[in-house]
């Protein structure tokens, strides 16, 4: 038992940058606590989790408490009952309306994140998470603290400018977003190789065509090529309106939870043998009894 949380199973990392737990809170809901091992990165850190706090989208997994701890810090959101979207895509090309269906609701936590100045900074199918009743963007902001702390790119999921060291905007978060559709709807990313030298063509713009990758409608190729602009003034100028021209595509987006049937007892999240993933955080004293939003979030991520 720890500050009110009852610490169930230590899915931590060792060379993560939390310690990760699945524990009780307070009022009896499962949620996933990580506590910071990094001190240099602790005010960043905060920074983030603050600004993720007055997230209000459904589709943005929300900040439970945030607190400090012997000089730590550690944060809890809830412990998710669904699968991550990379457990769901099975290598096959999915029709633009199955790609709709789980990039308009990862779009719209983008819109709603990017008015608080909030960057995601790691959209891609591990940290998109699909339940029964809807699909869920997690991690807002880690990407950047694990960089500040030294750690390399996970993944190859990044924009021109990340790839450059240069400053970044909400048109990154959304080119990865245009990154997570292409391989939807080809069974690929533009670029084949390691994280490295996936990050070093992107950062180059040298990146495979639509087209080269199976993709023959004229529409959706000229919006993937808008969303992979090597320059950022190029791509959309928002989430929003990069939805808004995918829902003209895709006006009636498919619900992809069917696909979980089969892969739910094969894919718990977090994974305990994923090593870039860091299970459930370490617990700090509670503020206050975590209080998920009325309704729709408990239904979302309660596990039954």
């Amino acid at each position: 038992m720890l500050q009110g949380y009852e610490l169930l199973e230590d899915r931590s990392a060792p060379d993560g940058l939390f310690d990760v737990y699945q524990a009780r809170a307070p009022d009896g809901a499962l949620v996933v606590l990580r506590r910071l091992r990094a001190r240099g990165v602790l005010v960043p850190l905060h920074d983030e989790l603050a600004l993720a706090q007055q997230l209000t989208h459904a589709s943005a997994a929300p900040i439970l408490d945030l607190g400090r701890l012997g000089g730590s810090l550690y944060f809890t959101q809830p412990w998710f009952d669904g699968a991550p979207l990379r457990a769901l895509i099975d290598h096959r090309p999915w029709t633009v309306e199955e790609a709709a269906g789980v990039l308009l609701p990862v779009l719209g936590a983008l819109e709603d994140a990017h008015q608080y100045n909030l960057l995601h900074q790691e959209v891609a199918a591990e940290n998109v998470f699909v339940s029964s009743q809807g699909v869920v963007l997690a991690d807002f902001g880690l990407a950047g603290v694990a960089r500040l702390a030294g750690q390399p790119p996970r993944r190859a999921c990044v924009s021109p400018e990340q790839a450059q060291g240069k400053q970044l905007t909400r048109r990154s978060d959304v080119f990865q977003a245009g990154l997570l559709l292409f391989e939807l709807l080809t069974g690929r990313l533009p670029a084949l190789g390691t994280v490295s030298e996936v990050a070093a063509r992107i950062a180059l713009g040298e990146l495979d065509s639509p087209r080269e990758a199976g993709v023959r409608d004229d529409d959706v190729v000229a919006l993937l090529e808008q969303a992979l602009a090597f320059q950022p003034q190029a791509r959309f100028a928002s989430a929003g309106d990069f939805a808004r021209a995918l829902s003209a595509l895709a006006p009636e987006p498919v619900d992809v939870s069917v696909r979980l049937s089969k892969v739910l007892r094969a894919a718990p999240w977090p994974p305990p043998s994923r090593p870039d993933l860091e299970a459930v955080p370490d617990v700090l004293p509670p503020q206050a009894s975590p209080t998920p939003r009325p309704g729709l979030l408990r239904r979302l991520f309660s596990r039954r």
